[in-house]
C-alpha cells in the first residue's frame, strides 16, 4: 500500500461508484496500514449496494468476498476464505442474505455502511445489531471497532440524529450494547 490515502487516490477512479465508496475504500485502506492483521465485515441492508461495494473494492486492490444469499455451500466456500486467506481483508454482508447464525469472530471490525430502514426504529436498529452480532459474539478475542457510516447532507444525517435522540428520550438499554465509533460523516 502506499503511504497516504492521496497518494493511493492520484490513480483512483472514484467517479463511477461515488463519494461514500471512496470513503469506505480510505477507511479501509487506514484501517489495514494501522493493523495488517485487520479483518472488516462491511454490512448494508442491500444486495445491490453490496455487489456495487465487492466492485469497487476489487477495482481497487482490496481482497474482499461477498456472502450472498446463494446456496450453503458458496455461502460455506466465502466464509472459509475470509477466514482462513490473510489477504481477504474484506467480508460483504447484506440484511437481504440470510446472515443470522454466522460466525466471523476473524473480523475485528464491523462497519454499518448507512442507517437500515425498517417498519419501525427498533426493527431498523434490531437488522443493525444482526450485523454486528457476526463479531461481536461468545468466542471473540480481539476488540471489535463498529463504526457507521453517514453521509453528511442527507437523510442518512437525519435518521442517524433522530435516531440518537429517541434512545436518549427513552433511556434506552438496547442502544449501549454494542457501541460504534461515529458516526463517520463524509
Amino acid at each position: 500500500m502506499k503511504e497516504s490515502d492521496e497518494e493511493e487516490d492520484e490513480d483512483a477512479d472514484y467517479a463511477i461508484y461515488g463519494s461514500k465508496i471512496k470513503a469506505l475504500v480510505q477507511f479501509v485502506r487506514r484501517v489495514v496500514r494501522a493493523d495488517p492483521t485487520a479483518k472488516l465485515i462491511l454490512f448494508s441492508q442491500f444486495h445491490r449496494l453490496t455487489a456495487l461495494m465487492a466492485h469497487a473494492f476489487t477495482e481497487f486492490g482490496i481482497g474482499n468476498v461477498k456472502l450472498t444469499g446463494g446456496n450453503v455451500i458458496s455461502k460455506r466456500r466465502a466464509v472459509t476464505l475470509f477466514r482462513n486467506d490473510p489477504d481477504m481483508k474484506v467480508l460483504f454482508l447484506s440484511a437481504e442474505d440470510s446472515v443470522s447464525g454466522l460466525q466471523l469472530t476473524e473480523a475485528n471490525h464491523v462497519v454499518i455502511v448507512h442507517p437500515f430502514l425498517g417498519a419501525s426504529e427498533a426493527m431498523a436498529r434490531a437488522y443493525e445489531m444482526q450485523g454486528c452480532a457476526r463479531a461481536v459474539r461468545a468466542g471473540q478475542e480481539r476488540e471489535v471497532t463498529i463504526t457507521r457510516f453517514v453521509t453528511r447532507g442527507t437523510i442518512e444525517e437525519e435518521l442517524t440524529a433522530r435516531r440518537s435522540d429517541l434512545q436518549r428520550e427513552n433511556g434506552d438499554e438496547q442502544a449501549g450494547q454494542v457501541e460504534a465509533e461515529g458516526p463517520v460523516e463524509i
